[in-house]
């Protein structure tokens, strides 16, 4: 679900438009290969009219909040292991290996080395259909209830029984996270997910992580390593450009793990004049984050 636009800026636009657009996604999978529903076909020979939507479409029913600050409902959510995480990791590690071996300019990007990585299992091809646009804007509690609405009424045509999974950017995900605190009988957590896009996730991860990196000199660093200007720097911490942030996160990741393996060096050098067990690196980070907490980060 999302807000769909068009701005008279051309010299022929007659008019403007401000809807709302929403695209629906069958996920297949073993043993279902979802619903094909067929394309439209229109007659060649030109005509005069076109079948009307029906009005339980395109009527958006009024709808206003009756709280101002609505309760969150008490979370019954059991969190699933997070120990798949470290296969994850595993990978970005493997990045980093790659990084270390040159003390040359990077002659493998992040990016270039995840997809050189073996593909897994094969996937089907999701079946995607774009519903009729609305002509009320995305953002409006009434627009955002009545696409929840219809969103419902797809889902158990193609697949009774399942909870709807909605992803909106951010305006619209607070709203419609509203409308389910205001209405829980119909729009509850149990009868909707609700959650972002792609792009909105990674914006808010990384902002989350400026959050934690201010007052830490990791700005300072950068304007004197002469990679950013102070203002572009200080733009990092709140994700303003979401790909040069990510570049400097992974900047600052490799540089952080050559400086890692400069001090695991020299603790080789040092045991070698020293009768005493070599650890192993992972055994030496460990043996250090108990040392210090700084070496946590």
């Amino acid at each position: 679900m999302d807000n769909i636009d068009h701005n008279p800026t051309a010299t022929t636009a007659t008019s403007s438009f401000h809807g709302t657009s929403v695209s629906v996604f069958q996920h297949a999978g073993k043993g279902d290969k979802g619903e094909e529903r067929g394309q439209l076909k229109f007659r060649e020979e030109k005509v005069k009219t076109f079948p009307e939507l029906p009005d339980s479409f395109t009527n958006v029913r009024p709808a206003f909040f009756t709280k101002k600050k609505p309760s969150p409902p008490k979370s019954g959510v059991t969190y699933s292991d997070t120990n798949f995480l470290k296969i994850q990791l595993a990978m970005e590690y493997e990045w980093l290996e790659k990084v270390t071996v040159t003390d040359g300019p990077v002659a493998v990007t992040w990016s270039a080395h995840h997809a050189s990585q073996k593909r897994g299992k094969p996937f089907e091809i999701s079946i995607t259909s774009l519903l009729p646009l609305l002509r009320d804007q995305a953002h409006s509690v009434a627009t955002v209830k009545h696409v929840m609405d219809k969103i419902k009424e797809v889902v158990t045509l193609l697949n009774p029984g399942q909870v709807p999974v909605i992803a909106a950017d951010q305006p619209i995900y607070a709203v419609a996270k509203q409308v389910q605190w205001n209405w829980p009988e119909n729009y509850g957590e149990d009868k909707f997910v609700i959650m972002f896009g792609g792009l909105h996730i990674e914006m808010a991860a990384l902002k989350s992580i400026g959050t934690l990196l201010q007052n830490s000199g990791w700005t300072g660093a950068l304007l004197e390593a002469g990679i950013a200007s102070p203002g572009t720097a200080e733009s990092f911490l709140t994700a303003s450009n979401i790909t040069r942030t990510r570049q400097m996160h992974q900047i600052t990741a490799c540089s952080l793990y050559k400086l890692l393996k400069a001090a695991y060096t020299d603790y080789l050098k040092e045991t070698d004049e020293q009768p005493k067990e070599v650890l192993s690196f992972e055994a030496w980070c460990e043996e250090r984050k108990l040392q210090s907490p700084q070496f946590h980060f």
